[in-house]
């Protein structure tokens, strides 16, 4: 490769960056946490910590605010894909617990779309 290349390879790259943090990362945190299950949904603010205990086909999982943030941290399911999702601050974020039927969801003042369908 010469330095055109790299210089080209560099731009390309910077651009790709860009745009994606323009048009999918808001840059956003989110200020409310959606919780819901097979039977209920309620909204918790992220602006005060709090471990939330929600029961599902499977049994019980904990669920923890804190730091403006929220994730799973305990869940009866068999493979852990929710605990492994991590913290969720940004809004728009979705994580699931499939097996036990619960759902987070990161929201805000500012709705944003991820996609829109004519």
């Amino acid at each position: 490769m010469k330095t055109a290349d790299y210089l080209i390879l560099i731009f390309a790259l910077a651009l790709i960056y860009t745009l994606f943090y323009r048009f999918w990362g808001s840059g956003e945190n989110g200020q409310y946490v959606i919780i819901q299950t097979a039977d209920e949904k309620r909204q918790y603010s992220l602006q005060h910590d709090q471990d939330i205990y929600v029961t599902g086909p499977l049994g019980g999982s904990h669920l923890q605010i804190k730091s403006g943030r929220v994730r799973f941290v305990e869940s009866p399911c068999p493979n852990k894909v929710c605990i492994r999702h991590g913290w969720l601050e940004r809004q728009g974020a979705v994580s699931a617990c499939v097996p036990n039927q619960v759902m987070i969801n990161i929201t805000g003042d500012n709705q944003e779309y991820d996609a829109i369908i004519f």
